[in-house]
């Protein structure tokens, strides 16, 4: 056992996955967000920065490398190990999964989630839950934690696994109550709420989507219905699931999921990557292991305004595969009439006079007027241009790209919308 604060024979990594036709999904559509090569490094310090690793699996030469290289990137606020730490759940593999974790740099504060590996062995399920507590922590296997002034939502299964292979997860009644409670307390504030799931939704990102889906991937969740639905009423949250160990330079590594009677805008879901072993599609709608040598996550950034900049990163070659910027969350009113004595930042859309008006950059008491110098561009009926990677762009310059509206807080050229902070996602 280890001080620690939130702040048997082996099965394969599957663990007798079969094909269970999965109940009907609650769900209208998936949208896939590529995301950008990146070329420049963020100008400005963001709110919270967080880590976010999964699979580790007993891969502790990885995962070792995996916490320089995110070291190498500067300390982040927390670490989020998103479910598979340890390959069978036995306490001397959390004996030499913690001791690789403290021989290395890391955040002060790690937040640990609840996986399937964690009960590939024969000790009852409370025994599991128990010992991954003692181990990690955590409060229990769903929890919140605030990162930054970011809420981050730990979920995990509160039975275990069906038996026969079936599926992984039940949220049951009280988690999922829970959870709707949380997502309401902080609908309209403005802020993304961080879901942690080691588990996958179905028909989302990379494994569970596409012709090449492993056919699988539809059975994680038990009550998968009541919890789209919950899920589906808050475009503000940003789900990351682990599990699939798929490649972040797929195009549906991200994606939007819209749920039937939830918010048209849907909610952001995206793949956490693995520490242990790439796997793939086998043209045959399983899987197969790519890669023994890979490693993949990400380091998320959110901004004062609430903007999320996540960063998939290769963390064997030390490179930035892609990124994707998820603009901040509209608070559901009204753009607030101009007042003199607030300070608004790039990208705040204010009412003046009867026409909406967006931030070129921070400004107090300057009234918005249109025309040369001042703080306000007026917001026109008309579509913004695209953005145009060849264009040299003045601060204050409108476009769009991935369908959401950016101003130029600065000069800038070939810098993507999204990729660095040249650019303020527009909040209306």
């Amino acid at each position: 056992m280890r001080d620690k604060s939130p702040g048997g024979s082996a099965v394969s990594r599957r663990g007798f996955l079969t094909t269970v036709t999965g109940a009907a999904l609650a769900t209208t559509g998936v949208m896939t967000l590529t995301g950008r090569k990146a070329h420049a490094a963020p100008s400005a310090e963001p709110a919270a920065r967080l880590d976010v690793i999964s699979d580790v699996q007993g891969d502790l030469a990885d995962f070792r490398t995996t916490l320089d290289h995110l070291s190498g990137l500067g300390t982040a606020d927390a670490l989020v190990v998103n479910g598979d730490l340890v390959p069978n759940g036995y306490e001397s593999q959390y004996e030499a999964y913690f001791a690789a974790l403290d021989s290395r740099p890391h955040p002060d504060r790690v937040i640990s989630v609840f996986g399937n590996h964690e009960q590939y062995n024969d000790d009852p399920f409370d025994t599991q839950v128990r010992r991954f507590l003692d181990w990690t922590g955590m409060p229990d296997v769903y929890s919140e934690q605030v990162v930054g002034g970011i809420p981050v939502l730990p979920i995990g299964t509160t039975r275990p696994r069906e038996s026969n292979g079936g599926r992984f997860v039940t949220m049951g009644e009280a988690q999922l109550g829970w959870l709707e409670s949380r997502l309401n307390h902080y609908s309209g504030t403005g802020k993304p709420v961080f879901i942690c799931s080691h588990h996958v939704l179905p028909g989302t990102v990379s494994g569970s989507v596409g012709e090449d889906r492993a056919s699988f991937y539809d059975q994680d969740f038990i009550d998968e219905t009541e919890l789209l639905t919950v899920l589906g009423a808050h475009p503000n949250v940003v789900f990351f699931s682990g599990h699939t160990h798929w490649d972040l330079n797929r195009d549906d590594w991200a994606a939007k999921k819209i749920v039937d009677g939830g918010d048209p805008r849907g909610f952001t879901v995206v793949n956490t990557g693995f520490v242990q072993t790439l796997y793939g599609p086998d043209g045959n709608g399983g899987e197969v292991g790519l890669d023994g040598g890979a490693a993949q996550g990400l380091r998320v950034e959110v901004d004062a305004d609430g903007s999320v900049l996540v960063q998939a990163r290769d963390l064997k070659e030390d490179g930035l595969i892609k990124t994707l910027a998820i603009p901040a969350p509209g608070t559901g009113v009204e753009a607030p009439q101009w007042e003199h004595r607030v300070g608004y930042e790039a990208g705040d859309v204010v009412r003046y006079e009867g026409a909406l008006w967006t931030a070129r950059w921070w400004n107090r008491n300057e009234k918005p007027r249109d025309k040369s110098g001042n703080a306000w561009v007026l917001l026109g009926e008309g579509a913004a241009p695209a953005w145009d990677p060849d264009r040299v762009y003045q601060g204050g310059d409108v476009v769009v790209a991935d369908n959401v509206r950016w101003i130029a807080r600065h000069w800038n050229e070939g810098e993507a919308p999204g990729a660095t902070r040249a650019w303020a996602a527009i909040s209306v």
